[in-house]
């Protein structure tokens, strides 16, 4: 299995989701719904990793989920928790990435708590989707 190097990448997605729900508590919103879509990313290239297969040289979840069935019909479920998280990659990076791609403004409180429950919750699937128990 690739020298089990979907390991490492479900590590960094692990590390991504620690460090957000640390930013939470800190009030680091923009960065929270930053890493929430980082830990998301990385578990699903993980998984594909995991079954043998490439997986699309993108950051846009929908597009990593949609190469591979098995992935599809995993996260079907979640599609527009996956599109809100989508959003966040660009506009929390970068001051003048895309102009009103958030048209309220940078993330609050609300949409770092929702990101990061998206997260954990896909996390965790897929988690248990590659049999990693830590």
């Amino acid at each position: 299995m690739q020298n089990d190097i979907f390991k490492k990448w479900i590590y960094f997605a692990e590390q991504d989701l620690n460090f957000a729900k640390s930013g939470l508590k800190d009030k680091f919103y923009s960065h929270v719904c930053f890493l929430s879509q980082q830990t998301v990313e990385k578990a699903c290239k993980a998984f594909l990793i995991y079954k043998n297969l490439n997986y699309p040289k993108t950051h846009k979840i929908v597009e990593i989920i949609n190469s591979d069935k098995k992935l599809l019909d995993l996260l079907k479920e979640f599609i527009d928790e996956i599109k809100l998280l989508d959003a966040f990659y660009i506009p929390t990076r970068y001051p003048d990435g895309i102009p009103g791609s958030l048209p309220e403004g940078l993330p609050d409180e609300k949409d770092a708590e929702s990101s990061l429950s998206i997260a954990e919750k896909i996390f965790n699937v897929m988690k248990e989707e590659i049999s990693i128990k830590r």
